[in-house]
């Protein structure tokens, strides 16, 4: 009929058929999440691989550059942990600073590999001395540079951002443990550290046996006299740099990943302490969550389900399983103590 419409009415939704609908997509939300979350979890193990694979390498540069030296812990305040330490330390040469090298540097292994890992700028302190020339006010701006720059080689994407912590400036020893002499000025409330989410091993608890606690780094405040202790050589890893660990993940507790605890705070420049050198009295251990306190107990652990990674003195990076037996792992941290082990053991 002329003026009629034959237009269908459209039918909308129901209540019910909506909520199915919401349901269907919430069900394929979760089981794809799993699946995202092992993708995103397999990308930042990668990362970490990477990241330990670069460390791995400079050690082997450091000890090319360095007369088959290779970094040493830094120095200790006399005790692993505590509230104190040294300071990356420098001379002052012509026309820039001078970082020391091994047998005197007081900062850590992470600051002595810099060079090593594209970033001889931040090591020779190059904006401080453009600053303020061959002063002691250079030296003191290249110290805080070095703490505080987070750096992406030393972090495991699976901890999530950068950890840079405002600590009391007063932690930071400023007059060298032998001689006396200042080492810095630095007249600061507060300095930012730059948190390593790796650690060198310092081997065992320092015994009888291994007064140094014999790991790959030792320690340079092992010998108080003016004449310092020669630092290690692949050479002196009669097991085979194959079966030594050098650096791995450290434990943390979860719960304070972004307050500063106990053995994360003073970052992977700072000298000898349990920020930076971790020991294999036990087998490394998952990451958790202890919001009544806790640490990182001074060993190796990880964020990667089931595993934690490490570089090896031959610059391999393996996968150790959590459910290794202790002693296999004992003999991965010391250089020298004739134990036998095979890959299938840990990996």
């Amino acid at each position: 009929m002329p003026g009629s419409t034959n237009l269908r009415a459209r039918r909308a939704f129901t209540l019910i058929e909506l909520l199915v609908v919401i349901a269907i997509i919430g069900l394929l939300i979760g089981l794809m999440l799993p699946a995202v979350q092992k993708v995103r979890e397999a990308g930042n193990r990668i990362k970490c691989t990477n990241n330990l694979k670069q460390i791995g390498l400079a050690i082997h540069n450091h000890a090319s550059t360095y007369n088959e030296a290779l970094p040493t812990g830094g120095y200790g305040p006399g005790t692993w942990g505590g509230t104190s330490f040294y300071p990356p330390t420098y001379d002052i040469g012509v026309g820039a600073l001078s970082p020391q090298g091994p047998r005197q540097q007081l900062g850590g292994w992470g600051f002595q590999l810099l060079p090593m890992m594209e970033q001889d700028n931040l090591w020779k302190g190059n904006d401080s001395y453009a600053t303020y020339g061959g002063t002691q006010a250079a030296i003191d701006q290249a110290q805080v540079n070095a703490l505080g720059m987070p750096l992406k080689a030393f972090q495991c994407p699976s901890r999530g951002n950068s950890r840079l912590f405002n600590i009391p400036a007063s932690y930071m020893i400023k007059t060298h443990p032998i001689w006396g002499t200042p080492i810095s000025t630095f007249g600061g409330s507060q300095i930012a550290v730059a948190q390593t989410d790796y650690a060198a091993n310092g081997g065992i608890t320092p015994t009888q046996q291994y007064p140094d606690g014999g790991g790959a780094f030792a320690w340079l405040g092992i010998d108080v006299n003016p004449k310092r202790p020669r630092p290690r050589t692949f050479s002196d890893f009669t097991d085979g740099q194959s079966n030594v660990i050098m650096v791995g993940e450290k434990l943390i507790n979860r719960a304070f990943l972004n307050t500063a605890q106990s053995d994360d705070w003073c970052g992977y420049a700072c000298g000898y302490h349990s920020s930076n050198v971790r020991f294999g009295n036990d087998k490394p251990q998952a990451d958790y969550s202890n919001g009544g306190g806790g640490n990182g107990q001074g060993l190796f652990g990880s964020p990667h389900t089931g595993m934690c990674l490490f570089a090896f003195g031959d610059g391999s990076v393996h996968r150790v399983r959590l459910s290794m037996d202790m002693p296999v792992f004992r003999a991965l941290c010391l250089i020298s103590d004739g134990a036998s082990i095979s890959e299938s053991d840990y990996e």
